[in-house]
């Protein structure tokens, strides 16, 4: 019985000394830590990464179209082409910049080329 009691004081005083090492954390798109243990700040930081890259992707197609057809693409001429343009995963859109061909998102997750 003393073998046990000590056991469990032992585990409870390890469990006390190491808890606040072994909270749950991931880094976000800005290099900010980001608490996993909170299932909205996780998803929110999911959706803006995975908004982030289908920047990168779309701005990489207007790249491909300008090179092949000597002009920048709207975004309708994109979404025609071989390749499907990435749905935005908050539900909202992509718009590129006829000027320049910068790609927004239209839900506030960002721009490419920043």
């Amino acid at each position: 019985m003393r073998r046990y009691i000590l056991v469990v004081i032992v585990a409870a005083a390890v469990t006390a000394l190491l808890g606040g090492c072994l909270t749950a954390t991931d880094v976000g798109p800005d290099g900010a830590p980001v608490d996993v243990t909170n299932p909205q700040k996780a998803k929110d930081s999911a959706v803006t990464s995975a908004c982030q890259a289908n920047l990168r992707a779309i701005y990489s197609m207007v790249q491909a179209y300008q090179a092949e057809n000597g002009r920048l693409p709207t975004a309708s001429e994109l979404a025609a082409g071989p390749d499907k343009l990435p749905e935005e995963p908050a539900g909202g859109s992509y718009a590129i910049d006829p000027a320049t061909g910068a790609v927004t998102c239209s839900a506030g997750h960002g721009r490419h080329p920043e």
